[in-house]
């Protein structure tokens, strides 16, 4: 017990937290891996899933005939996804579950993904579920025959999130790239990572972010933290997990009312950047907290500064005025 505990922690240390893990085997179709051994056809290990991969690999302790296949999740291939119960047992492109009564195995699934050399594989695994009601580990009952089916079903769930997120993260590289041609303007800001120890610098960028009236939705601007605001050369974050949370902090600190950006963390040229998305004003303008009180800040071209008292005249009443159309 301890030894399969010390197990789950080494993997966890390199892959993050896992999601499920199941008794498994593995039936061939990668072309770098054989399929099972000199008496079964196939390959007896333990199949895990985590956020960001999807991993089989055979008892460690028998190393002669050890195997270990490890798919990133963004590599999968899905459009072909297929989860219906056909007796159909010819392997598919794409994601197949099809019954096979053999008396031990119920279901055999395909994943079919690029791998790093950019080959085409189509692996095929199955659950062992004639073992007990304990057997799907990582969860809290086995679920029997349709065990393969709920597996699938939180497979498919963690691949639909990944492929979201990397859609996400192409878009906003893309929005950077577009933005530093651009330079800076009324409704962005590029910061160097020294932003972060400043709350005040940022908290006023926030500000004046926020009370801009040129950008069209629900966002005023975006503080990019990571590239240098004269260079627009790409330095990166020293990234930490409080750094989230300090933000946050931040803009219910030292604004009034209260600013609730959207953080997003994303991988760009190798650099760990920071995109911060600052909601547009609605009730009334945001104002900055100083030793002297609350202080209102606009934007002017890529600059802040206080605005006259009848643009703080426009700012309340742009604010009125956006609530009256709401209602």
């Amino acid at each position: 017990m301890k030894r399969k505990k010390d197990l789950e922690r080494e993997l966890e240390s390199q892959y993050g937290k896992i999601i499920l893990f199941s008794f498994a085997q593995y039936w061939g179709g990668h072309k770098r891996e054989i399929a099972g051994g000199k008496i079964n056809d196939f390959s007896l290990g333990m199949m895990y899933l985590f956020e960001n991969h999807f991993l089989f690999r055979t008892d460690v302790a028998k190393q002669e005939n050890y195997r270990e296949i490890l798919i990133p999740i963004k590599s999968i291939i899905t459009e072909d996804w297929n989860t219906d119960n056909s007796n159909d047992e010819s392997l598919v492109e794409g994601i197949k579950v099809f019954e096979d009564n053999n008396g031990l195995v119920k279901k055999k699934f395909v994943v079919p993904f690029i791998d790093k050399d950019g080959v085409k594989q189509k692996p095929v695994f199955s659950i062992m579920g004639n073992f007990g009601t304990k057997n799907a580990v990582g969860v809290a009952s086995w679920w029997g025959g349709g065990g393969i089916t709920k597996w699938m079903q939180v497979f498919y769930d963690v691949i639909l999130k990944s492929k979201e997120k990397l859609a996400e993260s192409i878009e906003v590289n893309h929005d950077i790239e577009n933005w530093i041609k651009e330079w800076e303007g009324p409704t962005l800001e590029f910061k160097r990572a020294d932003i972060l120890d400043d709350s005040f610098k940022l908290a006023r960028s926030m500000v004046a972010l926020g009370n801009n009236k040129s950008e069209n939705g629900d966002i005023g601007g975006r503080i990019v933290i990571g590239i240098n605001n004269e260079t627009h050369a790409i330095e990166g974050v020293n990234s930490k997990s409080k750094h989230e949370e300090h933000i946050m902090n931040i803009g219910r600190d030292r604004c009034k009312p209260p600013i609730i950006p959207i953080f997003k963390k994303i991988n760009h040229k190798g650099k760990t950047l920071y995109v911060i998305s600052i909601p547009k004003m609605k009730n009334v303008p945001y104002q900055l907290k100083t030793k002297d009180g609350y202080v209102h800040l606009i934007r002017a071209g890529s600059t802040i500064r206080d605005p006259h008292p009848e643009e703080i005249f426009e700012l309340y009443n742009k604010s009125k005025s956006e609530e009256e159309n709401k209602n």
